[in-house]
């Protein structure tokens, strides 16, 4: 008679299956989850955008200042800025639901159990490149922004204060070339990690 305690040998492979099966699910289950959140996200972004448009609305209807044209310019801006936000937060909200979709589907595939470092090698290559394009969201957002801003001083200064145009320019060009550079930086980061 045979006392041991040995489970069969048969149910280990039985045992791993079912353990890929369960994390497939749950990879099925986060995923959803993930993208219902960003669908929650970019709404809630989209219901701020359309609050701030329609008080932009109400105070430009409402409100008549004497330099009329120095009022409309902040509202301009103020518009932009904030859709230039929202853009930009929809995008990288839609990066990250795109990082979790990838993950799930290693997950479901089960290639991430039988080729654990091929997975996570070309996972942590898609996670660093969506980082980047997400910074490259942020460095582009900037930009617009400055050159709003710029526009902003400019036409509130007109041809009467040169100087105070001069300076705008001059600073809306070294940002943008500290933007520019950043970028640069960005790119040989990511080629560097292409190589390894």
């Amino acid at each position: 008679m045979n006392t041991s305690s040995k489970p069969p040998k048969d149910t280990a492979p039985q045992f791993t299956e079912a353990s890929e099966n369960t994390l497939a699910t749950f990879a099925t289950l986060m995923h959803r989850s993930v993208e219902r959140l960003a669908s929650l996200q970019k709404a809630t972004l989209d219901t701020f955008a359309s609050y701030t448009a329609d008080l932009n609305k109400t105070i430009r209807e409402s409100v008549k200042p004497a330099p009329p044209t120095v009022v409309q310019s902040v509202f301009d801006l103020t518009e932009h800025s904030v859709q230039g936000w929202v853009d930009a937060q929809k995008a990288i909200v839609d990066l990250i639901a795109g990082q979790t979709a990838h993950v799930a589907d290693a997950m479901r595939n089960r290639a991430l159990f039988s080729k654990p470092v091929d997975v996570l090698t070309d996972l942590v290559q898609e996670s660093a490149e969506r980082t980047v394009e997400a910074q490259k969201m942020v460095l582009d957002y900037a930009a617009s922004q400055n050159k709003a801003v710029s526009d902003v001083v400019r036409k509130q200064a007109g041809a009467t204060a040169k100087p105070v145009v001069a300076a705008a320019e001059s600073l809306e060009k070294g940002i943008d070339q500290a933007i520019e550079t950043q970028k640069e930086i960005l790119e040989t980061g990511a080629k560097l990690l292409k190589r390894a």
